[in-house]
């Protein structure tokens, strides 16, 4: 069971210190900073009930994966997110939403990209 045990300033703390590191809450908010004035940005999912977050909210803290790692998570039909220098990001999903699973075996190579996959947490 993945455990939300960060409070919204604990979460900021840890993410001004790992500038690579995401934060995500239970309904599926993410939160980070970007860049050296270090922006927050927030996100949502489009599920997700409320559409804010606040200081009460707990988090967990979300790395980034390696590309094996990545793939390995892939094949198991998880999303994998792939964040790029400039702050563009490309979703990489086994089942997309028509239901047909992609044939391809493995995620491609990206250079200078760091992977994510917000349904992986290390125990």
């Amino acid at each position: 069971m993945v455990e939300y045990n960060l409070s919204t300033i604990e979460a900021f703390q840890i993410l001004d210190e790992n500038p690579t590191y995401r934060a995500v809450n239970a309904e599926g908010h993410t939160l980070e900073l970007r860049g050296e004035e270090k922006f927050i940005i927030h996100r949502r999912i489009k599920l997700a009930k409320d559409k804010h977050v606040s200081l009460s909210d707990k988090w967990r803290i979300v790395k980034p994966i390696s590309y094996e790692l990545a793939n390995e998570l892939f094949k198991k039909l998880r999303t994998i997110e792939c964040r790029f220098d400039d702050g563009t990001k490309k979703f990489y999903n086994k089942m997309p939403d028509n239901g047909h699973v992609i044939i391809e075996s493995d995620l491609p190579y990206g250079k200078d990209c760091l992977w994510y996959c917000f349904s992986y947490y290390e125990e």
